[in-house]
């Protein structure tokens, strides 16, 4: 189960990069409102990603000792 939550966090992970990639072609092709809230919608999306992701267990090991 572990390694299907690391591989589905790091899927998330990646289309969230796509994602904010997208954003900021449309800003760089036009500068527009939408193209900005698009922009900050995609990073808001990639650092929440960025939360989602498990800890390593070297680190869960570490936490409890």
């Amino acid at each position: 189960m572990g390694k299907r939550v690391l591989i589905a966090s790091w899927l998330f992970l990646i289309g969230s990069s796509l994602f904010l990639f997208d954003a900021l072609s449309e800003v760089a092709s036009h500068l527009s409102p939408a193209a900005l809230l698009h922009l900050s919608e995609g990073l808001l999306f990639l650092v929440g990603s960025l939360f989602f992701m498990p800890e390593s267990e070297k680190q869960s090991k570490q936490k409890t000792n």
